[in-house]
């Protein structure tokens, strides 16, 4: 079964692999999808062990590698475990989070959007 989520993301929040992010930026970035992922993730079902891939859609289409935002989709992940959707995410239970380019969007203003699938597991798979 697959399952979407879709979060946005404040641009002055998105955290690049390709620079350090200072400890705050950091804490700004959880306590935001603290905030907004128990409320957007209410409709998924738990699945336990999960492969999850990322879209990232951005207003332009400038040259980015969406690798380099998995720095940003990491509190993502560590909100689903805590909201009872994945059991843990680690390498037993959680298969990514894969990025890839999704898109753009005209309409985005000073923001990045994650859309989140995840594709669970049976019980019993074997890693």
């Amino acid at each position: 079964m697959m399952q979407t989520l879709t979060v946005t993301i404040p641009n002055q929040l998105v955290i690049s692999s390709n620079r350090q992010a200072d400890i705050w930026k950091r804490k700004k970035l959880k306590d935001y999808c603290a905030s907004t992922i128990p409320y957007l993730a209410r409709s998924l079902d738990p699945v336990g062990k999960a492969t999850i891939h990322v879209g990232v859609t951005k207003r332009t289409n400038n040259r980015y590698d969406p690798v380099n935002l998995t720095d940003t989709a990491k509190p993502m992940v560590d909100q689903l475990v805590k909201t009872g959707v994945l059991d843990e995410d680690d390498h037993r239970h959680v298969f990514g989070p894969w990025l890839y380019h999704k898109g753009t969007d005209k309409k985005l203003l000073d923001a990045t959007r994650f859309t989140l699938i995840l594709t669970d597991y049976p019980t019993g798979t074997p890693f």
